[in-house]
């Protein structure tokens, strides 16, 4: 390490002022410990797959923007999606009561609904904010027999939608920045 610093000191004092051998020899020492503490891995692979080939798959979450940001207090955001089609719609819920949480879920299955799409199955992760998904998924049940709603393993989360989550957060981060709204409601509509 002594002789790498020589050898950036030498090249480099000519080009800046006051700098001196120390400074040369924290730098690169600082480079190394990054190296040592953040080496270039490979990614992990991806051992879960899930492979959607029609319409008809549904799938919730709930985020909560936080005040701590500069929102708005809500109750709730729900996030309806279907994973075929992407086909979405994110509400913002004055509160996390069943009731207003069905009536939301409701809207977005009539929706989808009146788009051609008949809702087959249903995805959420095991939060209890999500409980009325399977009461509203009884309405499509049709002769078929067997659960409609599947609730993710020791409540992992469902990948697709979270994907959806982080996507329409990072678009609300925008207006909350430029200090143009700090309501979900005014620019989730829009976002969707």
């Amino acid at each position: 390490l002594s002789t790498a610093a020589s050898d950036v000191y030498k090249r480099e004092r000519t080009k800046g002022a006051n700098i001196s051998r120390a400074n040369v020899q924290g730098i690169l020492r600082s480079l190394e410990t990054y190296q040592v503490n953040f080496g270039r891995r490979l990614p992990p692979k991806v051992l879960g797959r899930m492979i959607i080939k029609k319409p008809g798959t549904i799938a919730c979450d709930a985020f909560f923007p936080s005040r701590k940001f500069g929102w708005a207090k809500v109750g709730m955001c729900l996030t309806m999606m279907g994973v075929f089609s992407r086909f979405c719609h994110i509400y913002t819920l004055d509160n996390k009561k069943k009731e207003t949480v069905r009536i939301a879920m409701l809207d977005f299955m009539q929706r989808f609904a009146s788009r051609g799409w008949r809702p087959l199955q249903g995805l959420s992760d095991k939060g209890t904010d999500l409980s009325p998904f399977g009461e509203v998924f009884e309405a499509y049940r049709g002769n078929r027999s067997g659960p409609l709603v599947f609730k993710s393993v020791t409540g992992a989360p469902v990948l697709v939608v979270e994907n959806l989550n982080a996507q329409v957060q990072r678009r609300m981060e925008v207006f909350r920045t430029a200090d143009i709204t700090d309501d979900p409601a005014q620019v989730l509509d829009d976002i969707s």
